[in-house]
């Protein structure tokens, strides 16, 4: 996903009862392509790490597509963050935990 394209999460009834907070993935989107090799692990790592950076110590995860595959690392990795977990449009990942050739 690309938080530039319309409608987006912001967009949605879910911002009238909610807080959203949303990013764009490392290599994706707006978002810097790291010149190194990074996993599902560190997406989700990111995940964490961007919550905690807006103070928030659990959430409701609502997880789209690739984003499902992260928020499902999230809640392995970090299960004391996660309140809620919503999956869309999604799958658990390729073979062997690759996730990456699925997104492409």
């Amino acid at each position: 996903g690309d938080l530039r394209a319309r409608p987006n999460i912001f967009q949605s009834p879910l911002g009238d009862r909610f807080t959203l907070l949303a990013h764009d993935q490392r290599g994706l989107g707006q978002s810097d392509k790291p010149d190194c090799d990074y996993r599902m692990e560190d997406y989700a790592d990111d995940a964490a790490a961007l919550m905690t950076a807006v103070g928030w110590d659990r959430a409701h995860v609502f997880g789209v597509s690739f984003g499902g595959m992260v928020a499902q690392h999230l809640a392995l990795r970090h299960p004391e963050r996660i309140d809620r977990l919503v999956l869309a449009c999604t799958s658990a990942g390729g073979a062997g935990g690759a996730s990456y050739p699925l997104h492409e």
